[in-house]
């Protein structure tokens, strides 16, 4: 926690004042630390579902790791860690507001990274209207593509 509040204190004033090369030098360590952290996983032979549970508590982190992507325009890289905090929070909270706000996040960081109608966006789309059938029912179209923005949108 306080590595997480120190490095989003460091990227705030980085983003501040302009300095790319500290929000990369940020990100380079919360990635070192997330490998360090699947590497233990691996070694003490935790399950994928245990490391889904482990990687939600660890939320802020991947938050911070994904405003440094998007700050440097890593479309690519922003879109796969959006898409595991989104298994992540999936698997511990479905159907609830977060799970509901990164869908949709991971929705359109999915049609930046490779177009709206790419695989990968369309992959995105799906988990989007899982989660938002989870929340809210099951929902007519324009209502769903409503909330996507809406979400997508108030939590940009």
């Amino acid at each position: 926690v306080r590595v997480q509040q120190q490095l989003s204190g460091q990227f705030k004033d980085a983003v501040a004042q302009g300095d790319m090369e500290e929000v990369a030098a940020i990100h380079e360590v919360i990635q070192e630390g997330l490998t360090d952290l699947q590497a233990t996983f691996r070694k003490a032979l935790i399950g994928p579902a245990a490391r889904l549970y482990l990687l939600a508590s660890l939320y802020d982190v991947l938050e911070l790791k994904s405003d440094c992507e998007k700050v440097l325009g890593l479309q690519e890289e922003y879109a796969h860690g959006l898409g595991t905090t989104l298994k992540s929070v999936e698997a511990v909270t479905p159907g609830s507001d977060l799970h509901v706000i990164v869908a949709a996040q991971h929705h359109s960081a999915a049609a930046a990274a490779g177009g709206p109608d790419s695989q990968q966006a369309q992959q995105a789309l799906a988990k989007a209207r899982a989660a938002h059938t989870a929340r809210y029912g099951d929902v007519p179209d324009e209502v769903f593509q409503h909330l996507v923005e809406l979400n997508t949108t108030l939590y940009e």
